[in-house]
């Protein structure tokens, strides 16, 4: 936004207090909605001295045009107002109001008063920890009871990664510009974030397409445009062969989600492969996957006798995955490397396939095909992951790191691609933390992946299909009452 904001007003020339105003109006319209909706429609927003300041200033002009009560103070230095803010603070004055210095006791009274705090202390460029009267300020916003209205972002939330810096509002609304901020879409900032209303405060589109951007929010316009058509003319060697390598003893339920899941997203031939132990619950539990068992070690678990099998089965697949409800143990260890040597088709590494790789994260080196890995943050940090600048630059490090495209899997769950295409998801919910979810979702992955997608865009759709069918299924039962089955059975609305 740095970047685009720079390019119009200095390549396009549109005055840098134009574009304040419109940031001010947008926020004077999600107040003016709160505040129509109380008895009592009176305001008070307390401004930094930077332009995020200035927007607040500029709001109240608004507010108080529109014959609103408001209360403006500047908690910040006035000798470090900007330009702009001073223009705002000299409209605010054209209009009958005023400025404020801000006073502990003179802030606690107008909030005492008010039925609408504004927050516009910090913008998305502050990058420092909150502390002092400012870090009082917010306590105070915090537990004063008021619905809390952000500008721009929550001050005190990182713009890039949604860390909490020291302390920070927790707004009940926030209204941002132009696009969505990282932060704001990663917890905890999402937390603090509260209902986002972007507002377009009229950015060029010549002044996007300059600008870098870390990363794309999937929506399901983005997927249904990625997903491969179905010709009337075809057959079911035509929408993938799939091999996947799952299940042991106590972990039958991982293989059935994973088949099932892969079949209702429209896979044409699973072969699912599973330890001899399990194969009669198996094959009895699921009609429509071709099961078939391997040698099994005798504890219930692939052996090392099944690799020669597996060699075989993978020839013509068009895509394998490895990993759910299989153990760990050299022989599960030496089912890993064989795929990982042999395979000419995409693999997906999910689970104890991942955890194979800790400590050893060479393993990937023997792959000469497109890998997916789909780790958990635990997962993430085994395989020598690193999340202290967030988990956007953690996946695109482990993503360039491994060569594979990396599903770091969680609230608001990361897509990174070695080329350094990042995809953040919109859809998803609590309920979904519960055992065997996971293994629905790599199901959902590696069906797209046989069906011949680009593995960054498989992983991205399959990871938004994955939390729409939770959504669904949250929607029908609840959060507390759903289970993994259903967002298999949601699947089919997903797909109409």
């Amino acid at each position: 936004m740095k970047g685009m904001d720079e390019y119009t007003i200095h390549t396009l020339g549109v005055p840098s207090d134009i574009l304040m105003l419109r940031a001010a109006f947008g926020l004077f319209q999600a107040a003016d909605s709160l505040l129509k909706s109380r008895e009592r429609g009176a305001a008070v927003i307390f401004c930094g001295s930077g332009n995020n300041g200035g927007d607040g200033i500029a709001a109240a002009k608004y507010l108080l045009e529109a014959g609103y009560p408001v209360k403006c103070f500047m908690a910040g230095s006035r000798e470090k107002m900007t330009s702009d803010s001073r223009k705002m603070e000299a409209l605010l004055t054209e209009a009958g109001g005023v400025l404020l210095d801000y006073s502990e006791a003179a802030g606690a009274q107008a909030v005492e008063e008010c039925t609408l705090v504004i927050d516009a202390l910090f913008g998305t460029g502050l990058s420092r920890d909150i502390g002092g009267s400012y870090a009082e300020l917010i306590d105070a916003i915090n537990n004063s009871g008021r619905t809390v209205l952000s500008c721009d972002i929550p001050s005190g939330i990182s713009a890039d990664t949604g860390a909490v810096l020291g302390c920070a509002v927790k707004a009940d609304v926030t209204v941002t510009f132009n696009l969505p901020k990282t932060g704001q879409l990663l917890p905890p900032g999402t937390e603090y974030t509260g209902r986002l209303i972007v507002h377009d405060i009229g950015i060029p589109r010549e002044a996007r397409d300059q600008a870098e951007f870390d990363g794309e929010y999937v929506t399901e316009e983005m997927v249904r445009a990625w997903l491969p058509g179905q010709r009337l003319e075809s057959h079911k060697g035509d929408y993938g062969k799939l091999l996947l390598l799952c299940g042991s003893t106590g972990f039958t339920g991982a293989a059935a989600l994973a088949a099932k899941a892969a079949l209702r997203t429209g896979a044409g031939l699973v072969y699912l492969g599973v330890p001899d132990a399990v194969y009669p619950i198996l094959a009895g539990k699921l009609d429509e996957p071709v099961v078939f068992p391997l040698p099994g070690n005798g504890n219930g678990r692939f052996g090392r006798y099944a690799v020669a099998e597996i060699e075989d089965r993978l020839r013509d697949k068009s895509a394998c995955l490895v990993g759910p409800g299989i153990g760990r143990g050299y022989d599960i260890e030496a089912v890993v490397d064989a795929v990982l040597e042999k395979a000419e088709c995409p693999v997906v590494l999910d689970a104890d396939g991942i955890n194979v790789l800790a400590g050893h994260i060479d393993r990937l080196d023997r792959a000469n095909v497109p890998l997916v890995l789909t780790p958990h943050e635990g997962e993430f940090l085994r395989l020598g992951g690193d999340l202290s600048r967030g988990r956007i630059a953690g996946a695109k490090a482990m993503a360039e790191r491994t060569g594979a495209v990396i599903v770091l899997k969680g609230y608001r769950t990361i897509t990174a691609s070695p080329d350094g295409q990042v995809y953040v998801n919109s859809t998803g919910n609590p309920g979904m933390a519960t055992g065997g979810s996971g293994d629905v979702l790599a199901g959902i992955l590696t069906c797209l992946l046989g069906q011949g997608m680009e593995p960054v865009k498989a992983a991205a759709s399959a990871v938004w299909i994955h939390g729409a069918a939770g959504d669904l299924s949250r929607d029908r039962l609840g959060v507390r009452s759903m289970l993994p089955t259903d967002m298999i059975d949601a699947l089919s609305s997903i797909f109409k």
